[in-house]
């Protein structure tokens, strides 16, 4: 088993309504397949962390990079794990917003750039972590189970 960790650019042209359908169809297939994990999001980028069997996940991710919902596809973690940090999530869905700048009348999530090389993959760790507190309202509707995540 593994965890992949993948961080990308959102194509300008995606509207955040599609989020629902990717949602729904990575949940649909990823409890056929025994792949679970979580997409955050910001204005400018994605980030998925996905964890299931080596070739599953390897296939996933070969597909996801041909996604034209987003570019500059940029692997930031390819790990053997011996358990899942997201076991009940088919997937799940977060908003990032940026913790280091204060709030100034814009968008606070266009200044978090996940796909950034200064980003750590420690960094990105909390960065899921904190998505992860802000889900309770989203849990009813992308949660692969009737129950709360660990």
């Amino acid at each position: 088993m593994k965890r992949l960790i993948y961080t990308s650019n959102i194509n300008p042209d995606f509207p955040l309504t599609g989020l629902v359908q990717i949602m729904e169809q990575a949940v649909r297939a990823n409890k056929i397949h025994g792949v679970t994990g979580l997409l955050i999001f910001t204005s400018l980028n994605f980030a998925q962390w996905l964890e299931g069997e080596d070739h599953v996940v390897d296939r996933l991710y070969a597909n996801i990079i041909k996604d034209v919902r987003h570019s500059q596809c940029t692997k930031r973690e390819d790990t053997p794990i011996a358990q899942r940090h997201w076991p009940r999530w088919a997937m799940n869905l977060g908003l990032l917003v940026n913790r280091d700048t204060p709030f100034v009348g814009k968008d606070p999530a266009q200044r978090v750039n996940l796909n950034s090389d200064s980003q750590s993959i420690e960094s990105l760790h909390t960065r899921f972590f904190e998505a992860a507190k802000q889900l309770p309202s989203l849990q009813v509707s992308f949660h692969s189970s009737g129950t709360r995540p660990l």
